[in-house]
């Protein structure tokens, strides 16, 4: 990990890939304080307060508990473990475990406490809810939903974290007596209440059923349920989760009440909608399995319908720019105003955020309740996860997760001006239904009119602000026409959320079906309610278009909750299910997230979304300091998201490189080549350009957020591919161990590329080394002191061991070929498919050796490394000289040149005698080794020359290049005046050089080894030279030739049986020509020229003797002599050219050695 993320970093106004963190808000900004209206004691709505503060009460015992059965893990196997490792430490962990039994003990009291809460609650309302006034509203059943909905969690996850109860039961073992006798009832009571299953649960039920007309009960619930669960969602996270729970618990509680009221094809399609309902972050309830052992659901059979993410996210993204363009559009107003399309928009707003959380989290819990079957070498939780998610799936739940961040990030960054606006909507919205709609209530009573003139007026006199003269009070005069024409000010801003709160708890007394006012009557007004259907519609309206409010007011609150997405990440569920301690990362959903936004280059909208999942570790870190405040899972959560970032750093690093590098590979091909390629790699080559820039995306983010820092992406990912970068190029250079100036090209076209992807990293920011710097460290060419490097040693080394011993020559033009097959490992020369398209691209370049390798090899090395080239020179000289006379000596001594056939002796004759003399040398290994030792002779100068055209091609370059810098512009100035003082001075000084240097330092290294092998024949000059003969260039006075003994002689029958040999091959076999090649000839050449042989061999040439027979002849019909004549010719011609072509060096290098030994 990089130095940000150990330091906190202020926010930049730089391109961020994923928001900013919430680090400040206020605690409770909702409506949970209820005390400040429970006084007004005139009005039902202050009891039906006092409900509501005992039910908030509870569901806040409920979260203390849910999350501390969440987040507790199991000790006594541990313990165990730890005595079993150090028997010694029992009394230690006796005294330790006291405490920890305590705690958990305290855990399940709180349980016990809040069923005991539970009754007197429940008891106390619902008796209150039986009698006939109507005394109930949406917000106590909503609150009555809600403490449901956290009970069936409870039960659930006592049963799922089924440690609890053996942690009770096992550490009793670990308790001294007092422990023991102080702990014992409790231990006792808690152990007894966890037997028994589902029971908070059981006592909702009990508590229900103790009411004879369950049924109004049912029906009032039903009516509510119904009614949220007919909206998509609501701006009260969780509340549609709830009412699902809640309508299973009621279902299961009397179905028969619901068979009666005919609406089980209605929950039969909310349930199959809702297959799966989220309870506490990964834990879940199944709804089929909820109901389908009841009478009235076992013959229904449940389908699931739940909505899945792929199917909607096209209307989902449309909403997500609707909304965000209305509320866009209204922010450019410079000063807030009251607009109920902008608080429609805003309420839309969040009911979306809800609704697309709620989907995603859905399809996470039923991932984790049906795994995959395989791989079976997982566990459940790695396998849903892993394997769980199609492309598609993570796909949407990306791009739904990036669109819940953005809309977020609108909303929290103007949240200001939009709270402002919103408040100010609202209260426009208050003032006409206190004002208006209300008067009109009173105005249109038709019975009751005292009653409800109490209740009104003093809704009036609290509920706004009245201006000097405005009329309020319902008994004055005029009040009707103020009903219909008061003043609304647009100045106000909207009441507190617990005035809302009351004011909508007793509006809804007033409209009750089953209040005292709605309900029909036998006195005057007979069969008529108190209050008219159209004033019951005003209320009601108000009633559902106020349903969001008190949420909505609580703006930073609410935006929290909409948005946090740490459901993704908790797993302690899981953990006890699967009977481990963690889980890999790879398992982790933002790691996979990330993982399959980097892996779809292609996609656009997917690439720029790489880093938005880590803020799922943000909202985890969040939500375990102030929820679970669990230190344990806030270490969790920092380790595993730095190895996330870490692995994502590698990959992103990799991806970046590799992408960049294919990139640069493969837009250097030729249009033939790309073919060629294309051709042999169908699957494989693709033009990935679109994945390099879109990887420029990605870089030019620079920064993204993580667990509250401010992280450098560039710096980040620059060590990385910088390694990178470095160990391809040591790959690259690795190829001449094993394969010399074979691989030269392949190496250079490697080079090439990785100096271009170089390039365009730099270009797009990342700081990395001058790739000059990256090369000599590769090559391990970095000492001050010396020219010898890693790569030259390798090369020098397979070039004088392997290529100029081995490889068969061709000449015209120049080129050795491997005597098998060469073949580069794809892996170094990329990675996957790169690598295999390298692999193909290059394998014409090992066919041969030519003299562009030598010329890589040359740019390679430094001036300086010339010295050494000559000291391998002498060395490999000496070696090959010495090798073909301690072959050539044993051959002397058993052959000799017979006489030439009679002149006139037909062709065939001719040929007959020599080959009945010779044909037994085809098969000696004698004539096999001179042949081998005359081929290495033969290629070390041939290798010489294309050594010594290398340079020149080099040091051409260089000619050319100071040719330039010499140049004059057009002003007849020089062209380093162009430039600033400090390259004016480099121009004096380099251009210094010689432009001659080229031609001044021609065929340096082949002189070079003729002088070292004329001196090393002239130390034994009696092995190769005819002592018979005086003068060499006419050949006068020859003797007879079966007693010449010089090397001509010996290389006329050399040379017949070389030919021979090349005439009766047979098919497969590897000798002649085909084994040696032409460098057998160009040795002889060569030995010739420095014994001054040359005349003489073509005087004694067996192979001329039989072509002149063979020419005076006009038909040539003899198959072996046709054959013989047509290989001679080619031998002779690499014989003649190499004459030709070694002459002048060989007659310079003889003149120096003559002149040096004057002076001598």
């Amino acid at each position: 990990m990089t130095e940000n993320l150990e330091t906190v970093q202020l926010d930049s106004t730089s391109p961020m890939s994923s928001p900013n963190s919430v680090f400040l808000h206020i605690e409770d900004e909702t409506v949970a304080d209820h005390t400040l209206y429970q006084t007004i004691s005139n009005l039902s709505a202050a009891t039906e307060l006092s409900f509501c503060t005992e039910a908030n009460n509870i569901s806040n015992l409920f979260d203390i508990v849910l999350s501390k059965i969440y987040g507790r893990r199991s000790v006594s196997n541990i313990l165990e473990k730890r005595l079993i490792r150090k028997p010694e430490n029992e009394k230690q962990i006796s005294e330790n475990v006291t405490p920890i039994l305590s705690s958990t003990l305290d855990i399940i009291e709180k349980c016990l406490e809040i069923c005991s809460k539970l009754q007197t609650f429940l008891g106390k309302f619902l008796k209150q809810l039986n009698e006939p006034n109507g005394i109930y509203s949406d917000v106590i059943l909503t609150q009555i939903c809600n403490i449901i909905y956290k009970s069936v969690a409870a039960d659930q996850m006592l049963i799922k974290k089924s440690s609890i109860k053996k942690d009770i039961n096992e550490l009793q073992k670990f308790l001294t007596r007092d422990a023991i006798s102080r702990l014992d009832i409790r231990i006792k009571s808690c152990s007894n209440w966890l037997s028994q299953k589902l029971a908070i649960e059981k006592t909702l039920e009990t508590e229900f059923k103790k009411y004879a007309d369950l049924s109004r009960i049912i029906n009032i619930m039903w009516a509510y349920l119904n009614k949220i669960l007919q909206e998509r969602s609501l701006c009260q996270p969780n509340l549609h989760f709830a009412a699902i729970t809640s309508l299973i618990f009621f279902v299961n509680l009397s179905p028969d009440t619901f068979t009666l009221m005919n609406v089980i094809p209605t929950i039969r399609d909310y349930i199959e909608t809702n297959p799966y309902v989220p309870l506490y972050h990964e834990l879940s309830l199944g709804s089929f399995e909820q109901l389908q052992s009841l009478p009235a659901f076992q013959s229904e059979s449940f389908t699931s319908r739940s909505q899945q993410p792929p199917q909607i996210i096209t209307d989902l993204r449309k909403e997500f720019e609707d909304i965000s363009q209305i509320i866009s559009s209204y922010l450019t107003r410079k000063t807030a105003a009251p607009n109920t399309d902008f608080l429609n928009a805003v309420v839309r707003a969040f009911k979306l955020l809800n609704y697309t959380k709620a989907v995603l989290r859905q399809q996470y819990v039923e991932k984790l309740a049906k795994p995959p079957a395989q791989p079976d070498s997982f566990k459940s939780y790695e396998r849903a996860i892993r394997y769980g998610y199609t492309e598609p799936e993570l796909s949407s739940m990306l791009q739904l997760l990036s669109h819940c961040r953005d809309l977020h990030d609108l909303l929290r960054s103007n949240a200001p001006f939009i709270y402002e606006s919103v408040s100010l909507s609202i209260s426009v919205i208050w003032q006409d239904f206190i004002k208006h709609k209300l008067a009109k209530c009173y105005i249109h009573t038709q019975r009751d009119k005292d009653k409800l003139s109490e209740i009104i007026e003093t809704l009036r006199s609290i509920g706004t602000h009245y201006d000097q003269g405005e009329k309020w009070s319902m008994k004055e005069k005029g009040m009707k026409d103020e009903a219909m024409k008061g003043r609304i000010s647009e100045d106000l801003y909207s009441p507190n959320p617990q005035l809302i709160e009351f004011v909508r708890i007793q509006v809804q007394h007033l409209a009750n079906p089953y209040g005292e006012y709605m309900i029909k009557t036998g006195r005057a007004f007979a069969h008529s309610q108190a209050i008219r259907d159209k004033e019951v519609g005003y209320i009601n309206e108000f009633v559902t278009s106020s349903f969001d409010w008190t949420d909505i007011l609580a703006f930073d609150q609410l935006l929290e909750q909409s948005v946090v997405q740490s459901d993704f990440y908790f797993k302690e569920v899981e953990l006890e299910v699967n009977g481990v301690v963690n889980f890999p990362v790879k398992a982790s959903l933002p790691y996979i997230l990330a993982q399959f936004a980097l892996q779809n280059y292609k996609s656009p909208e997917l690439t720029e979304l790489i880093f938005y999942p880590l803020s799922i570790y943000d909202d985890a870190l969040n939500t375990a300091t102030k929820i679970h405040k669990s230190g344990l899972m806030v270490e969790e959560i920092k380790s595993e998201g730095i190895v996330c970032v870490e692995t994502l750093k590698a990959l992103i690093s990799d991806f970046t490189f590799n992408a960049f590098r294919a990139f640069s590979t493969l837009r250097q091909f030729p249009d033939k080549l790309r073919t060629y390629v294309a051709e042999k790699l169908p699957q494989q080559y693709k033009m990935p350009i679109s994945k390099a820039y879109r990887l420029r995306t990605i870089i030019q983010q620079n920064r993204f957020h993580f667990l509250a820092k401010n992280i450098n992406l560039i710096q980040l990912i620059a060590q990385k591919v910088d390694d990178n970068m470095n160990n391809a190029v040591i790959q690259l250079f690795k190829l001449a161990k094993t394969h010399g100036l074979t691989a030269s090209l392949a190496i250079s076209h490697g080079l090439d590329a990785l100096k271009d992807a170089h390039r365009l990293l730099t270009e797009n920011g990342l700081p990395l080394l001058p790739f000059t710097s990256i090369e000599r460290s590769a090559k391990n060419d970095t000492f001050p002191l010396g020219f010898i490097s890693e790569y030259f040693k390798n090369t020098t080394q397979h070039l004088f061991k392997e290529i100029i011993p081995n490889y068969t020559l061709a000449i015209n033009p120049h080129r050795f070929i491997p005597n098998k097959n060469v073949t580069l490992r794809s892996e170094s020369l990329g990675s996957n498919e790169i690598g295999k398209i390298m692999q193909y691209a290059t394998e014409s370049s090992l066919a041969f050796v030519t003299v562009s390798h030598f010329t890589f090899f040359a740019r390679q090395c430094s001036e300086g490394t010339l010295a050494l080239i000559m000291k391998y020179i002498n060395s490999s000289v000496e070696k090959t000289y010495t090798n073909f006379v301690n072959a050539y000596l044993p051959l002397k001594s058993r052959i000799s040149r017979c006489k030439d056939s009679p002149y006139g002796t037909a062709a065939k004759g001719v040929y007959a005698k020599y080959e009945s003399s010779y044909k037994y040398l085809q098969d000696d290994t004698a004539i096999d080794s001179v042949l081998h030792a005359l081929q290495g002779l033969g290629n070390l100068f041939v290798a010489l020359e294309m050594l010594d055209e290398a340079f020149v091609i080099k040091r051409f370059s260089l000619s050319h290049a100071l040719a330039v810098l010499k140049s004059k512009d057009d002003n007849r100035k020089g062209l380093e005046k162009l430039f600033d003082d400090t390259f004016s001075k480099s121009v004096a000084t380099i251009s210094t050089t010689s432009p001659d240097v080229a031609k001044e330092t021609a065929g340096m290294c082949l002189r070079f080894g003729i002088h070292c092998l004329i001196k090393e024949i002239m130390k034994n000059p009696e092995v190769l030279d005819e002592q018979l003969i005086t003068d060499r260039e006419s050949c006068h006075k020859m003797p007879p030739f079966n007693q010449m003994k010089g090397f001509a002689s010996m290389w006329s029958i050399i040379e017949f049986v070389f030919c021979l040999i090349e005439a009766n091959k047979m098919p497969g076999k590897d000798k002649g020509l085909v084994k040696y090649g032409v460098g057998v000839t160009c040795g002889a050449a060569i030995l010739c020229l420095a014994t001054d042989q040359t005349a003489l061999a073509k005087v004694l040439s067996i192979g001329v003797k039989i072509s002149r027979a063979s020419n005076v002849e006009t038909e040539e019909t003899f198959e072996p002599l046709v054959k013989f004549n047509n290989i001679y010719c080619v031998v002779k011609a690499a014989f003649d050219w190499a004459i030709t072509f070694f002459k002048p060096s060989v007659e310079i290098m003889k003149k120096y050695i003559e002149l040096k030994g004057a002076q001598e």
